[in-house]
């Protein structure tokens, strides 16, 4: 068994900004693999988007880590940490699909690469023309977290690449 990916969301936030990506083609990819599978609405069913996509979720206790990819014989198995939150399992699963669909070899060993997946993971998880109409509905971080079933991290962090955090009336 050969371990592809072992870093945690924390880490992987805390880089978020510090890597040179082609930001358009990992988010275009993203709006692809949504329209693919039908995402009209929020929350996206990133569980069956990542079985159909060819990975087998499994639940491990896996220490400190919040997510593990590995390749076991023909296939890709994803182990996630029950341990932690919903939404860091979601976006866990997301960024693994994204190495996927945007072909990395070696998760986890490469800054650029990571970074595309989180990029990936932020748009099918969050896509732009979705949390633009919900901004039409509600101005409350509180409503479109629960909304799109991801964390408040994740979509500030969403909005202020869109220059969309102005939107915001609350941050609760």
């Amino acid at each position: 068994m050969r371990v592809a990916y072992a870093v945690s969301s924390l880490d992987l936030l805390l880089w978020w900004w510090h890597v040179d990506v082609h930001i358009g083609y990992c988010r275009q990819a993203a709006r692809t693999v949504a329209k693919r599978y039908g995402v009209r609405h929020p929350p996206v069913d990133v569980k069956a988007i990542a079985t159909a996509e060819g990975l087998r979720l499994v639940y491990a206790d896996i220490g400190s880590l919040d997510a593990r990819l590995y390749r076991n014989g023909d296939g890709w198995v994803l182990e996630l940490n029950p341990a932690f939150a919903e939404t860091a399992q979601r976006f866990s699963i997301a960024h693994e699909v994204g190495h996927l669909v945007l072909a990395h070899d070696g998760c986890g060993s490469q800054p650029e690469h990571e970074r595309a997946a989180n990029v990936f993971a932020a748009e099918l998880l969050m896509p732009l023309d979705l949390v633009r109409s919900a901004l039409r509905e509600t101005s409350r971080l509180g409503d479109l977290t629960q909304r799109f079933r991801v964390s408040k991290e994740a979509m500030l962090i969403k909005l202020d690449e869109q220059h969309l955090l102005l939107k915001l009336t609350s941050f609760e």
